[in-house]
């Protein structure tokens, strides 16, 4: 079954004070689900979401939407900046992901580290990005910063595609 994808993702507080993890597709959203203690009005709105884009009842982006209110309901919601992380630079910087074939736009410092993470030249380039990449998300630097930093491990990585190979 394909990983039923969703953006932005969704952050969420996790067990250990100060960290969140980014949701970014329905199953996971569902495993999240199952980890909460609390369950609302809001969280059972969102676990029949989730099942419904799973059996391709409803849009991924539908199951994101409830996943959202009740991980706010709850009290898990992570919120930085605004709901959906750090700003948008542009225009994104296009990145083929591990799956041959596939393309990422990354526009912000949070999936621009995420992306790193995957990577493994993990040169020079790849180290400043991961650390522009982190004060991006504590508002240490501006997020231009970040795609600048990123650019450059991306082409480092090998992973950088033009701009028309995403159209």
């Amino acid at each position: 079954m394909a990983i039923l994808w969703f953006s932005p993702p969704v952050y969420v507080k996790t067990e250990h004070d100060g960290f969140r993890y980014g949701v970014h597709h329905v199953e996971a959203a569902a495993e999240e689900l199952v980890l909460w203690t609390k369950r609302g009005p809001k969280w059972q709105k969102a676990e029949r979401a989730c099942m419904s884009a799973i059996s391709g009842k409803v849009s991924p982006q539908r199951a994101r939407d409830a996943f959202e209110e009740a991980a706010k309901e709850e009290g898990m919601s992570f919120l930085n900046r605004s709901s959906h992380g750090s700003p948008l630079v542009q225009p994104s910087v296009p990145v083929e992901t591990e799956r041959p074939g596939e393309i990422r736009n990354v526009n912000n410092a949070e999936t621009a580290g995420e992306e790193l993470m995957k990577w493994t030249k993990r040169g020079p380039c790849w180290d400043l990005a991961v650390r522009v990449c982190h004060a991006v998300i504590f508002d240490e630097m501006e997020p231009e910063e970040a795609r600048k930093a990123f650019l450059a491990a991306a082409e480092e990585e090998g992973t950088l595609l033009p701009p028309m190979a995403t159209s």
